[in-house]
């Protein structure tokens, strides 16, 4: 099954909206392939999302975006 959603996260994304200028992405808009076309034209990132930390293998590290795109190439 999928990851539960971050209860906290769309109210963050709020908050931080008031704070600062910029793009912001969330829900079904927050997918991998967005990031990667989105992320190269800022110099702050704010990330909400779920990731994995295996400290004996760095390889099996990764950020889990929402579902990806059909089409897009991504896997999430």
């Amino acid at each position: 099954g999928g990851m539960d959603d971050l209860f906290w996260a769309a109210a963050e994304l709020d908050m931080i909206d008031t704070l600062f200028e910029g793009r912001f992405f969330k829900g079904n808009s927050a997918t991998e392939d967005i990031f990667k076309k989105e992320a190269p034209n800022y110099d702050i990132l704010h990330l909400a999302l779920h990731g994995y930390a295996d400290s004996g293998d760095s390889l099996k590290n990764c950020l889990v975006f929402k579902s990806a795109t059909l089409g897009s190439g991504e896997d999430g």
